[in-house]
């Protein structure tokens, strides 16, 4: 079925490759691994096309296609990023989009630095007013836990968005010892311009680590 050039059918195989309850559990993880190359080059093809239609899969809709391709990259283990930022900044709906930003934490956490054209689909998620705030947030997360220090610019540029939440979460990221330093004069002004009272979390924990780091 990966082979078979059938959009519908390489992402039913896709899917039964990475469902819990598909490939391994019936044939062990070993008949898995087996295919794990060649599942690889399948994802990349298939986030590189254009979202399917939503007639060809009309329970999960538009972009049936990313969706399995995500999720087996989600857990392939793979640190491939190109494809993915492309289909992060063009997701067809906010599924793809959550599965794909699930998916870079995935590549991430098999990386030892972050790929910077990644980092660049993360931060304009993260400063799109048209996704979810919740999408946002998850983007400047995956910033914040993203290995090396390509995120720091993305941060940086996060902090100006409108919203308290986007803000005090990008400040929250530029809080580690390396480079906190550096950006504590643009914490601390980002700090006197919140509120008071009934905060976000997110800058509860700020402020908590401000006045920890400044004692």
């Amino acid at each position: 079925m990966l082979d078979s050039g059938d959009q519908v059918a390489v992402g039913i195989a896709l899917d039964h490759w990475w469902h819990p309850e598909g490939l391994e559990k019936q044939l062990g993880v070993q008949a898995r691994d087996a295919e794990a190359s060649l599942v690889l080059n399948r994802v990349l093809e298939t986030l590189r096309d254009p979202p399917t239609p939503a007639e060809l899969s009309p329970e999960t809709g538009v972009g049936a296609n990313h969706l399995s391709a995500l999720q087996a990259l989600r857990v392939s283990g793979a640190d491939e990023a190109p494809p993915l930022a492309d289909v992060l900044e063009s997701a067809a709906n906010d599924s793809i989009r959550c599965c794909a930003l699930d998916a870079v934490k995935s590549v991430f956490d098999n990386s030892e630095e972050a790929d910077p054209r990644l980092v660049e689909a993360l931060g304009t998620v993260a400063r799109d007013t048209a996704v979810p705030l919740s999408d946002r947030l998850t983007a400047i997360d995956a910033l914040d836990r993203s290995p090396g220090f390509n995120s720091v610019g993305a941060l940086v540029c996060a902090t100006g968005c409108p919203e308290v939440e986007i803000q005090a979460a990008a400040a929250w990221g530029l809080m580690y010892e390396e480079v906190i330093d550096e950006h504590r004069g643009l914490i601390e002004r980002l700090n006197a311009n919140w509120p008071v009272d009934d905060v976000p979390r997110e800058v509860r924990r700020v402020r908590d680590l401000l006045e920890a780091t400044t004692e």
